[in-house]
């Protein structure tokens, strides 16, 4: 068989792969897709608000969402600025086909099937084997903790960035140990990760720090052209990811805008860690990696002790899967000043089950495939391969079935409208939300309450100044929610007329000078019309748009206009894209 033909051959084995993962994709979400109801929790208020925020905006013809002008309680909020929405634009895009739900679950399907891809071909390129990178692709995308990101408490951003996690170790990878031509992968790996979720990026970087520095003075790693090929995926990256930090240094840093606490929260013991993993009832809901990669984790030493590679790679794991847990003294780390402020950005310790499902998946994949091969002469090879793929299915179906049973039990209540107007507390907001079944017909409720966490992420500082443990409902904050402006200094209620990026107030001035504090959250390039003429704004004692008017009749609208550098930079990074998949399609030309 010459080469052309052997190529052929493994691109047609990929598709029937590709074509299988897709099977697996429509059987892991069948479920769901035929029940069409989710129930409402944790992160879920926040994105889902998000997503139709991007979906009303096109539907009325704009591209770019920056501020919240039709969901958050229309407060003009810019969590759009600061918190990555790239890949919500495909669901939002779904809405326009498929009913609310539907449209959820058909994207995060893709997104399992993008998962399985992804971790297939890293999987092959770092194994060369490919039937352990379709156990890889399948262990990995049905992980415990992806399931309790995408389906059970929303947790969008992570779950997005969980796909594209492999291709940022295979690009380290191959930077510090193998092929270092292959440097592109790191820097679209992170690129990939920067549209998904920040904090995500910073794991990645804290994550390929370490492994430089543990193999500093390796052989390897001196060698110059290792170190080019680093800095040469850091300059891709920046042309590619740049245009996302804009916003953030003209907006955030320095302005005195919220930032989500640091610290370590919600710690398990390792005890607690192994029982919710063994425990099918509790696996999702409790942080947990799973019943086989915990299995995995007790038994992958001996499988791997013979193989330096493999080995590392199970120490890796088992060294991250240690970290989520209270086995590291986070409490005394946060007595150390410096190392608490890099580790403690972090804030819970169990986001790093993302990483320790993919280096667990790993070993699991290497002891599958070891046992398929070796198994081989006594044992119908087939049937090997099935037996394995029923195990990592029998553990996501059996872990599924609590959230399955929450969602088709006689007792479900359903999210209905806040009769008695938004929630005055955190505590009515608890009671009356969380936990609620939403399905085609109840979706838009959700829009009708407040975010449960992140509601007033990205608000000013000065929005909290009284009672700032309230949270959402400190009393500044909670006026900016109830559309509370301020005339002269006296409370009025307003009545915003929202479109995409704008909210609107209509005021009459009797006297002859006024100052109105509008409810809209004011930032660095916030703009301010006044019946169509642009006006000079101030920011307000409680962080919102404050204008000075004269007598009459005013519609004031609330605007955000990004500094030009991002639109700039935006189109370099179009056209980098651009470029990259060019080159792609090149290689693979060739190969041919």
């Amino acid at each position: 068989m010459n080469v052309n033909e052997d190529n052929k051959n493994n691109a047609f084995k990929d598709i029937l792969v590709v074509v299988f993962l897709g099977i697996v994709t429509i059987l892991s979400m069948f479920t769901f897709l035929s029940l069409l109801r989710l129930s409402i929790q944790s992160d879920g208020f926040f994105h889902f608000s998000r997503a139709e925020e991007i979906y009303r905006n096109l539907r009325s013809g704009a591209p770019f969402t920056f501020i919240a002008t039709h969901t958050f309680q229309q407060t003009g909020v810019g969590n759009f600025l600061f918190y990555p929405d790239v890949f919500l634009y495909p669901w939002a895009l779904l809405r326009f086909v498929f009913c609310p739900v539907t449209a959820y679950y058909v994207w995060d399907s893709l997104f399992v099937f993008a998962t399985f891809v992804i971790g297939y071909f890293c999987m092959k390129d770092y194994s060369k084997d490919r039937l352990r990178s379709v156990f890889f692709a399948i262990i990995y995308g049905l992980g415990t903790y992806h399931i309790y990101l995408g389906q059970c408490n929303f947790v969008l951003g992570e779950f997005i960035a969980y796909t594209f996690l492999p291709i940022v170790v295979l690009g380290i990878y191959h930077i510090v140990f193998a092929n270092e031509k292959k440097w592109p992968l790191l820097a679209v790996g992170m690129a990939l990760l920067t549209y998904s979720h920040v904090l995500s990026v910073y794991i990645m970087c804290l994550f390929c720090a370490a492994l430089c520095l543990c193999t500093l003075f390796s052989r390897l790693w001196i060698n110059r052209q290792r170190l080019l090929a680093l800095l040469k995926a850091i300059g891709l990256y920046f042309l590619l990811s740049a245009w996302f930090f804009i916003p953030l240094i003209t907006d955030y840093i320095g302005q005195g805008i919220v930032s989500p606490g640091a610290g370590f929260m919600l710690l398990s013991s390792p005890q607690q860690m192994i029982a919710n993993s063994f425990s099918p009832a509790s696996a999702l809901s409790s942080h947990s990696i799973g019943m086989l990669l915990m299995i995995t984790a007790f038994v992958g030493w001996f499988f791997v002790r013979k193989n330096i590679r493999e080995l590392t790679t199970y120490i890796i794991g088992v060294c991250l899967l240690l970290m989520t847990t209270s086995f590291i003294p986070y409490v005394q780390i946060q007595n150390i000043k410096w190392l608490a402020n890099i580790l403690g950005v972090i804030q819970f310790p169990y986001r790093l089950l993302s990483m320790a499902t993919l280096f667990m998946a790993i070993t699991a994949s290497f002891i599958m495939v070891s046992f398929v091969r070796k198994g081989y002469r006594n044992f119908s090879r087939v049937g090997l391969v099935v037996f394995c793929l029923g195990i990592v299915m029998t553990c996501y179906y059996s872990e599924q079935t609590s959230l399955v049973s929450q969602l088709t039990s006689p007792t479900r209540q359903y999210l209905k409208y806040p009769n008695g107007g938004t929630p005055k507390s955190y505590q009515a907001l608890v009671k009356e939300a969380p936990g609620k079944i939403v399905n085609n017909d109840n979706y838009n409720d959700i829009f009708d309450y407040e975010v449960l966490f992140g509601q007033t992420d990205y608000y000013r500082e000065a929005a909290f100044s009284v009672h700032p443990k309230w949270g959402s409902f400190a009393p500044k904050a909670f006026s900016i929610q109830q559309h509370v402006m301020y005339v002269n200094g006296h409370a009025e209620y307003g009545r915003p007329h929202v479109a995409p990026n704008k909210i609107s107030y209509e005021v009459f001035i009797s006297k002859k000078r006024a100052k109105i504090d509008l409810p809209v959250v004011a930032y660095r390039n916030t703009v301010v019309y006044d019946n169509g003429r642009r006006v000079a704004a101030k920011i307000s004692s409680r962080g919102t748009v404050l204008v000075q008017v004269g007598h009459g009749k005013h519609y004031l609208t609330v605007g955000y206009k990004p500094n030009r550098v991002y639109y700039v930079l935006f189109g370099v990074a179009l056209l980098t894209w651009v470029i990259l998949i060019l080159l792609f399609t090149g290689i693979l030309h060739r190969k041919k």
